[in-house]
């Protein structure tokens, strides 16, 4: 079975709704269930079950709006590329470097190019010498620090969109949904590089690409299958192209 997944023509979102309350409770079966605690006597608390309803309601529009939602892997790949013709079948490979030699993570790294590289047409030699394309691979996950917008629950944010029952009011109108505010992340940027030299050619790069994502965990090993796909991904590609890949998780 493939190492990594097929490719998806558009962006999925991953949600995780900011609406649970004392009156909602939100689990993997019943997302929206109203929690019958939240009765007082032989009534309902008027002001409580207002706030419940509102974010309920706002939950809901939001669940509807983002339906159909799956994880997705995003990265976005600039690749640089003289690739000679015919080239079907020609030999590659893996070249480490002398800090990447006898190296366990590595060598795992290195298997996700390989099963990136076979829809290529290109072939792995059976020793260094016999190969046509030398391939260099570098990886890392730096961590750095990015603005972003998230969610905010309407009714706890203390700025311009709220507390109104779910409602704000952007400066062109009126509106339903939650407050979005604009956030300081870290962020782990997970990195994967080749190059790819031709002997034909007296050693001459031929190919050069870098697939980039960002995560708020350092899990370069998870990714690593996508981003090795990434770098490959409608090969060779025009020189100095920038495309944003996308793949459901699996």
């Amino acid at each position: 079975m493939s190492p990594y997944p097929k490719s998806i023509s558009h962006a999925s979102i991953v949600v995780a709704l900011p609406f649970v309350t004392d009156c909602l409770v939100s689990d993997e079966s019943e997302p929206f269930r109203i929690r019958m605690g939240c009765m007082k006597g032989s009534g309902m608390d008027t002001a409580a079950t207002r706030r419940g309803w509102g974010r309920w309601f706002s939950g809901l529009c939001l669940a509807l709006m983002l339906g159909g939602c799956a994880s997705v892997f995003s990265a976005q790949v600039t690749r640089y590329q003289q690739w000679p013709e015919n080239t079907q079948g020609a030999t590659y490979w893996i070249e480490p470097d002398a800090t990447q030699r006898n190296n366990l993570q590595f060598q795992t790294y290195a298997d996700t190019v390989r099963a990136a590289l076979g829809p290529t047409g290109l072939v792995e030699a059976q020793s260094a010498g016999a190969a046509r394309f030398t391939v260099h691979m570098e990886y890392d996950s730096p961590l750095e620090r990015e603005w972003r917008q998230e969610f905010v629950d309407p009714y706890m944010y203390p700025g311009f969109y709220g507390p109104y029952a779910g409602f704000h009011h952007p400066r062109w109108g009126w509106g339903m949904g939650p407050a979005i505010q604009t956030v300081a992340v870290d962020v782990y940027r997970l990195t994967l590089s080749v190059r790819i030299d031709d002997r034909v050619q007296q050693g001459r790069e031929v190919y050069r690409a870098t697939a980039v994502a960002s995560s708020r965990r350092d899990q370069l090993g998870a990714a690593m299958p996508y981003l090795a796909r990434a770098l490959f991904d409608r090969f060779p590609g025009r020189n100095g192209q920038v495309i944003e890949v996308r793949y459901p998780v699996e």
